[in-house]
């Protein structure tokens, strides 16, 4: 087991600053929607976005995947409420692998992370990888 600490301090009425060690995020408090920091919703997918993209670079050697690049688009379904109901990704490997092993290390990247394991457990996280050989893979969107 692995703890980790993140300390936050308010800066003002709509902004709080994370910080864990020398990295800091300055975060949307305030539930109106600045430009310029990521709230609560946004904090969770580039959590999962995080996630995704630690659990590919782990797990593609096991696959023998070489990674060239990778782009992704995650996207949330919610509510003021009940907060996140679904979470879509799409994620574009640029590889020169066999299609093959790229569906095998989709299928393990969808079952490891600690992230989405934990989201996983009350939201549906569910997405689709590709690959592509071109340099760029350029924008995605889920």
């Amino acid at each position: 087991m692995h703890t980790e600490t993140i300390e936050a301090v308010r800066l003002g009425r709509y902004g709080a600053l994370l910080t864990a060690g020398e990295a800091e995020i300055e975060a949307d408090t305030g539930g109106e929607a600045r430009t310029d920091a990521l709230g609560p919703i946004g904090l969770q997918l580039s959590a999962v976005a995080a996630c995704l993209m630690h659990t590919i670079e782990t797990l593609a050697p096991r696959h023998d995947v070489r990674i060239d690049g990778v782009a992704m688009s995650v996207s949330g379904d919610w509510d003021e409420t009940e907060g996140l109901q679904r979470v879509g990704y799409h994620i574009v490997l640029q590889t020169d692998a066999p299609a093959g092993s790229v569906e095998a290390l989709h299928h393990e990247v969808q079952h490891h992370g600690a992230v989405c394991a934990t989201l996983r457990r009350t939201v549906p996280i569910a997405g689709l990888m590709r690959r592509t050989e071109t340099a760029g893979a350029g924008n995605v969107e889920a």
